[in-house]
């Protein structure tokens, strides 16, 4: 669904079909468009198993890319989107093992023409700002992460020069780029722990926060307050069990869940801004519309 800040207007953007189920979604950094990858149960089910491009503020499909497509590319498992790339007309694609379990290697590149390919090894760039590029070798990417792979190393390059600035490549730790400063110039990330045989943890994993900056790295005592500081009327929380609570951000960066005494979540109170939007069981806020 798409809606105003304040929770107005919302408006259902894309449905899974039946017997279909939505594994995974990512908006464009400009905010103009949505990836998002289904899986039908079985998937053996011709048309259930596919990547759909949307134009966010219209609702239109702009291109659907069958799972035909990616098995013939060479890549297992139903289409689950990863990142976008610095072109924004271009999404990192993992196999999805079965409703979002997991990733199959290799990884592939599918974009908004429809082509796909396998991505290429060395660097693939899966999110930039105004000054920086992100970018990780598909050789470092580990595949067993619950939701996609994640790469054991970053490295931050300088978009004008092309000269690398930075690394992150934590010692026996996985990362996951979560989001780029206002400025540009601000790197936030997270990293998991391996599991003995080098696997990563899974999303219940106890995530450490980092920023990278031109000027070093440095910890996050409090994710929270970064996040209020750097998104503003943006910023999201959730009021779980009356008090609010500081987000783990497993692999889906906004994926929010109240845990309460029973089995399944508990009712929860979506904040935006400040401003109470919505009591919620379960959601994910995947990008914002400027």
């Amino acid at each position: 669904v798409v809606a105003n800040l304040d929770g107005s207007g919302m408006r259902t953007l894309f449905s899974a079909p039946a017997g279909a189920v939505i594994t995974s979604f990512a908006v464009s950094p400009d905010g103009k468009t949505v990836a998002v990858g289904t899986e039908g149960a079985p998937r053996a089910i011709s048309g259930l198993s596919f990547l759909v491009f949307l134009d966010v503020r219209g609702g239109t499909e702009l291109r659907r890319i069958d799972a035909s497509a990616f098995d013939n590319a060479g890549l297992s498992g139903s289409p689950g989107v990863t990142r976008w790339l610095g072109d924004e007309r271009s999404v990192a694609v993992y196999g999805v093992r079965h409703k979002g379990g997991g990733g199959y290697p290799p990884l592939a590149i599918a974009s908004i023409d429809g082509a796909v390919k396998l991505a290429p090894a060395g660097d693939l760039q899966f999110s930039s700002s105004a000054k920086y590029r992100v970018s990780f070798e598909d050789s470092d990417l580990l595949y067993s992460c619950g939701m996609g792979a994640l790469p054991r190393k970053l490295t931050i390059t300088q978009i004008a020069s092309g000269m690398t600035v930075g690394s992150i490549a934590p010692e026996g730790r996985v990362v996951e780029f979560r989001q780029w400063s206002a400025d540009g110039v601000t790197l936030l990330y997270s990293t998991l722990p391996l599991l003995a045989g080098g696997q990563c943890a899974d999303r219940g994993a106890v995530h450490r926060w980092h920023t990278w900056s031109s000027s070093g790295i440095q910890d996050v005592p409090d994710l929270r307050q970064l996040l209020q500081n750097w998104d503003g009327p943006r910023f999201i929380d959730l009021i779980c069990n009356g008090a609010p609570i500081v987000m783990q951000y497993p692999l889906n960066p906004y994926y929010l869940r109240c845990d309460g005494t029973t089995s399944g979540p508990s009712p929860a109170t979506l904040v935006i801004g400040g401003k109470p939007i919505d009591v919620i069981h379960w959601a994910a806020v995947v990008g914002f519309v400027e």
